[in-house]
């Protein structure tokens, strides 16, 4: 899911070892209550996460809604619950299966938004930096999403240089492309594009478990910030680093305020070590995958992107 010495798909907005994080921020997920049918004695029940199906609609059933998902491993749920695979129906964005009953955007929109028919297509890629996107892009533009997901930075944070302001203009001119290339292509899409979860809280949590510890060491994970010898001003210029890049991203959302929302919380609000995988000690756990959809999930942006009969 990773990359070398770089990050791997992408510290979801807290990851750990543990149970769960607070979903703190995020907009409720809870199926939407009943309404009156027009026979007073019925009620139309609301799906629960339970008859949410496995699989979801075609891509080409023409009454669905189209959810579309862009970035890295996390997004691909790498190492959510088993090490070393891709679990995408556990991902925050387009998790159906057991991350249903977590909130996944999926999940939301079927729920929240009592859409029937919801058709998804992740086109993240592991160990993918912003300058992937495109090809990303290309992938996705096609089928036409009403509603996708981007959080891309992870791996571009770890590998960048100390003197970072030519990769930081880089990973925003990336961004951007691949913001102007999806918009293009699908103008109608509703992008929700997701701040890096702050890698530097993910070192605090869980620096003193021996574990994580020989972990990032054999892996050399985001070895700038977890490598043993790493002084702590480095850890913070490591960490003003990060706050750039999200300051990029922000800027990118900000030229398309009509179809593009950044969701700043993702990298503000506070997670747990439960949050991080036990695996990795790096990529969001199950609960952390929930957290990255609670903190990115605006209902109202959401319901804008629902087309006409679904």
């Amino acid at each position: 899911g990773g990359t070398g010495s770089g990050a791997t798909g992408g510290a979801a907005g807290g990851t750990g070892s543990g149970a769960t994080g607070g979903a703190a921020g995020g907009t409720g997920s809870g199926a939407a209550s009943g309404t009156a049918s027009s026979e007073p004695s019925e009620t139309t029940v609301p799906p629960t996460t339970a008859e949410l199906p496995e699989t979801p609609a075609a891509d080409d059933d023409p009454a669905a809604m189209r959810l579309g998902a862009l970035g890295d491993s996390i997004t691909r749920g790498f190492n959510a619950n088993a090490l070393f695979v891709e679990s995408t129906e556990l991902s925050w964005s387009t998790g159906t299966g057991a991350m249903a009953g977590k909130g996944s955007h999926y999940a939301k929109v079927r729920l929240d938004l009592a859409v029937a028919k919801v058709a998804v297509r992740n086109a993240a890629v592991s160990g993918a930096k912003a300058e992937d996107l495109m090809a990303q892009v290309d992938e996705l533009a096609p089928f036409k999403p009403h509603y996708a997901t981007l959080l891309i930075g992870a791996n571009d944070v770890c590998n960048w240089p100390a003197d970072h302001q030519a990769a930081l203009a880089a990973y925003r001119k990336d961004v951007a492309d691949a913001v102007d290339a999806l918009l293009a292509q699908s103008p109608g899409t509703k992008l929700v594009l997701a701040a890096t979860p702050d890698l530097n809280k993910l070192y605090e949590l869980t620096k003193d478990v021996p574990y994580c510890r020989s972990v990032w060491n054999l892996t050399h994970l985001c070895s700038p910030l977890l490598a043993e010898d790493v002084t702590a001003a480095e850890r913070s210029a490591f960490h003003q680093r990060w706050l750039d890049m999200n300051a990029a991203a922000a800027a990118v959302a900000a030229a398309h305020p009509q179809s593009v929302r950044f969701a700043a919380g993702v990298g503000t609000a506070a997670f747990a070590a439960a949050d991080v995988s036990s695996l990795d000690c790096f990529h969001p756990s199950v609960s952390g995958q929930a957290f990255v959809a609670a903190q990115s999930w605006d209902e109202a942006f959401a319901r804008a992107a629902v087309p006409p009969g679904p």
